[in-house]
């Protein structure tokens, strides 16, 4: 075998072993990230009583978690969780997988206080 070939052959492994020990050719694919904060900021739920409302452009997300798989070295969000959190310091949740149906619901103070622990603000502790 060629001296050439066997030092190219190496040098490749070595490059491809320490690609994917280090981590040097993960890419991540946060591409529903984008769609999920278009749906989040377009939800907009009026009613009689606005201490239950909720606006998406003006909510204030108290806390954010994403869901990741990684496949051949690439990482790819598969869902945006948010928790938020009106003027009137009520609380909502919502989930989004990027598709145009995310899953939104009106969160307990109990519940909030659960979940979010230090992050956590009474209704009346939240300035309107």
């Amino acid at each position: 075998m060629d001296a050439g070939l066997m030092l190219g052959i190496v040098v490749s492994a070595v490059c491809a072993a320490g690609t994917h020990l280090f981590g040097l050719g993960r890419r991540d694919d946060d591409s529903i990230v984008p769609r999920a904060e278009e749906e989040f900021r377009n939800i907009l739920v009026a009613g009689a009583d606005p201490q239950y409302c909720f606006d998406g452009r003006t909510a204030e997300i108290v806390h954010e978690r994403q869901d990741w798989i990684t496949v051949n070295d690439v990482r790819t969000v598969t869902c945006v969780h948010r928790f938020a959190r009106n003027a009137y310091g009520e609380y909502f949740y919502f989930a989004s997988e990027g598709r145009g149906m995310p899953l939104f619901k009106y969160v307990t103070q109990a519940n909030a206080r659960v979940v979010l622990g230090d992050k956590y603000l009474a209704p009346s502790q939240v300035r309107l």
